[in-house]
């Protein structure tokens, strides 16, 4: 592989929640059911999810972008 590969990521939307401190965030969305959060997508690639109402599940990645500092914890806990 190569070591110098690297990644670009461009934005397509924002996703939006209630949080305004990083330590009310749960490890998991499913320990916070009752939080409501919003997808905003950039006009442009709507298209694109014209059909997503038929699924059940859609998989999100996402950047924090507000991090300064990457403090990597093994955490355990049962779901």
């Amino acid at each position: 592989m190569n070591s110098t590969l690297k990644i670009q990521l461009s934005p397509i939307g924002m996703i939006h929640t209630p949080y305004l401190d990083a330590s009310d965030i749960p490890i998991q969305g499913i320990f916070k059911t009752h939080v409501i959060g919003r997808i905003e997508l950039n006009p442009e690639f709507a298209p694109g999810v014209n059909d997503l109402h038929d699924f059940r599940n859609a998989i999100l990645l996402y950047f924090f972008h507000r991090t300064e500092k990457v403090h990597p914890v093994k955490i355990f806990y049962n779901a």
